[in-house]
């Protein structure tokens, strides 16, 4: 399982791979008593009382792959990568 920050071409801050298996707690700690989380480009302002449960789902998503198009090269042009 992958757990992606906002930002994570940034040399600061990096994706962390866990096993799938894993089911995590979080909550957050601000200065403002709350904080704002953004999950597949929805974005929600929760408070520091909520606490987040991760763990992978009972079901899978089949994908479509279309030809000719590669999200790794999409990904290259859009960060200038090797450029």
């Amino acid at each position: 399982m992958l757990l992606s920050p906002v930002a994570s071409h940034s040399l600061n801050v990096r994706p962390l791979v866990i096993p799938d298996d894993w089911k995590l707690d979080l909550r957050v700690h601000s200065r403002t008593g709350a904080f704002l989380i953004s999950i597949d480009g929805r974005s929600q302002r929760l408070t520091e009382e909520v606490t987040l449960h991760v763990e992978k789902a009972a079901f899978s998503v089949k994908l479509v792959r279309i030809d000719g198009h590669s999200f790794i090269n999409a990904l290259k042009t859009k960060l200038s990568w090797g450029i």
